[in-house]
């Protein structure tokens, strides 16, 4: 593929207002047409997903595709979708939305990565308290399964027939494959401290520690305050993490929807000029 192919991968949770994030980018960011992916995961063996509705005009990209795939092959089906697309022609730039399925942010080298996320009714929707972090982080470092589900979304768990299902998933007993000493000593590596910091946000939200850009969504969710303090903590885990680009998280606190708002400005303008430069 040429050099000069640029992928853009937009993920969160629904209903946070990635749509319109890209319908936005369509008119105020890109100079020319691109093509549209967008991802549908679907159980090994089902093929009739539920397929999201694009408000926009289909007329506004080069192409317009819809690609299911199997969470577990994410790595073989992400590749090949965007070569298929790319040898369409047309266009050298490549956006895809997908929901916060930790599979996918792995499964290929994207020019850049931009989480959404609704305005947060209180800190609890996004982070976990302090005893369930340490309770899930236990969880996943004594069981591989759980470690590899929990940070890259590629492991195939299998339920135990006939087994009681835990009062609480974040105390599960797991015959531990590290111990003490080797926790800790895991904790101070790259990945430990990467681990550490994922694991600090609900499962729907960990994308927020590894993406180029977090987008808050004033548009949608919640009517408190709550999105300040928010803001202030991932700003506290962008110093401390960063994308697979190598880049520290920008985040941005906007209405997606408000194309009057400074901050949905500053956010082309930063997105065009990192990106597409």
């Amino acid at each position: 593929m040429s050099p000069d192919l640029k992928v853009f991968m937009i993920t969160g949770p629904r209903r946070s207002g990635k749509s319109s994030l890209i319908a936005s980018m369509v008119q105020h960011v890109f100079k020319k047409r691109v093509h549209y992916l967008r991802l549908i995961a679907v159980e090994s063996g089902l093929n009739n997903p539920r397929i999201p509705y694009w408000r926009g005009s289909k007329q506004d990209f080069a192409s317009f595709s819809w690609i299911k795939y199997e969470p577990l092959r994410a790595f073989e089906a992400i590749p090949e979708s965007i070569t298929e697309v790319y040898h369409k022609g047309s266009s050298d730039t490549i956006i895809i939305e997908a929901d916060s399925n930790p599979c996918i942010r792995n499964a290929f080298p994207y020019d850049c990565q931009i989480f959404t996320m609704p305005a947060p009714e209180s800190m609890d929707e996004i982070f976990r308290t302090p005893s369930q972090t340490r309770d899930a982080l236990k969880s996943v470092l004594h069981d591989t399964s759980a470690f590899a589900c929990e940070v890259y979304g590629i492991s195939d768990i299998q339920e135990i027939p006939n087994a009681d299902p835990p009062a609480d998933p974040y105390r599960k007993e797991h015959r531990p494959d590290m111990d003490e000493a080797e926790i800790v000593e895991f904790l101070r590596s790259p990945m430990g401290k990467a681990l550490a910091l994922r694991i600090q946000c609900q499962p729907e939200y960990q994308g927020l520690t590894d993406n180029d850009c977090v987008v808050i969504n004033m548009g949608t969710g919640g009517l408190t305050n709550a999105a300040d303090s928010v803001v202030c903590a991932l700003e506290r885990i962008a110093e401390k993490s960063c994308s697979p680009s190598g880049r520290k998280a920008s985040i941005f606190c906007c209405d997606l929807d408000d194309h009057d708002d400074p901050c949905c400005n500053r956010l082309f303008s930063q997105l065009r000029s990192e990106f597409l430069a």
